[in-house]
């Protein structure tokens, strides 16, 4: 696009020498990649950003997508997903998120795309402090647990235990020989975005939960464990 500049340099008095200075708008290009934060379970929420551009864009597009599980060559574009955010479904689960941001201006557009994320997964699982341990369940909507034991029993192997924030008080976990899951174990993920968790060793052996005040800082106390 051009833009003619001339009134303004004749009112500060500099001369146009017979014709009038033109100025192009670039395209965008962008600096820096866009970026996906959040996490990859079901019924979270993932949040893109634009990345960085330069050449000033007025506009983004987004555009979710599914990739391969192996390949994030091999991705499909994600019906009626064009906001900044994508709420997680029982469709995504399986599939990695990769998302495309489309950057434009008056002069034209060009696309950037995120690295993908991990394998969505679902919260088997629910762990609340005001969870009820009779009528638990684990499912696709799972009914919160109240006790880390509680929901460990339900769980299965590679199964995530979803902990809300809250405060949970000193919990002995009794491990079962029958439930090995040395090569996939139950995760206990806290949902508030933070990255650590109590998180048992899953061997049958006593493990002992000190007071945990999940959403601010984890405090994990282990007693004849093997490392």
């Amino acid at each position: 696009m051009l833009l003619t500049v001339g009134l303004a340099l004749v009112a500060l008095g500099l001369p146009l020498h017979g014709g009038s200075i033109t100025a192009r708008i670039q395209n965008p290009q962008n600096r820096g990649l866009p970026r996906i934060s959040g996490m990859a379970l079901s019924g979270q929420v993932l949040k893109a950003s634009t990345g960085s551009w330069t050449g000033s864009p007025t506009r983004f597009v987004y555009t979710w997508k599914h990739c391969d599980r192996t390949s994030t060559s091999r991705c499909t574009t994600i019906r009626l997903a064009h906001a900044p955010t994508l709420t997680l479904t029982a469709r995504d689960v399986g599939n990695r998120i990769r998302v495309a941001v489309t950057a434009s201006n008056s002069s034209g557009g060009a696309t950037a795309q995120s690295a993908a994320t991990g394998l969505v997964r679902t919260i088997a699982v629910t762990l609340s402090s005001a969870g009820n341990d009779s009528s638990c369940a684990r499912g696709n909507k799972p009914t919160p647990c109240a006790t880390f034991a509680r929901a460990y029993q339900l769980a299965r192997c590679g199964d995530i235990v979803g902990v809300m924030p809250g405060d949970y008080p000193p919990q002995t976990i009794l491990y079962d020989s029958r439930k090995s899951c040395a090569d996939a174990p139950v995760l206990f993920q806290p949902l508030d975005g933070n990255r650590e968790r109590p998180q048992p060793q899953l061997r049958p052996h006593t493990h002992r939960l000190h007071r945990t005040r999940v959403g601010q800082q984890h405090h994990e106390r282990r007693r004849g464990l093997r490392g």
